[in-house]
């Protein structure tokens, strides 16, 4: 090599590292907090309006979303069985039902 270049070569500032590019990621889905019937019962406030609420399921054991309405006036009394959820208010019953199959039926009746 000539004098020249090899100035040239050892003048010349060296390139930073180029870095690849950081790995996109998707951020977790979240994963909902279902209560079992007995923290359900401990935790929940029956107030009038919708509500959707993560259960976990007596019978299949897993979290399941359980959406019901509950009327405005007088509630009686609140009860969680070993299945099953009842609001009783003045002039209606509301009734959650968790079937062995997996599935939950809400039952409104007047």
């Amino acid at each position: 090599m000539t004098p020249l270049l090899l100035a040239v070569l050892l003048g010349t500032p060296a390139q930073p590292p180029v870095l690849p590019a950081p790995a996109r990621v998707e951020p977790a889905l979240p994963v909902p907090v279902a209560l079992t019937l007995a923290d359900f019962s401990r935790a929940f406030a029956p107030l009038p309006g919708r509500h959707e609420v993560w259960i976990v399921h007596p019978s299949t054991k897993q979290p399941v979303l359980v959406c019901f309405t509950l009327p405005p006036g007088r509630m009686k009394r609140f009860e969680v069985e070993d299945r099953d959820i009842e609001f009783h208010f003045d002039k209606c019953e509301v009734r959650i039902e968790f079937r062995k199959n997996g599935k939950v039926d809400v039952v409104y009746d007047d």
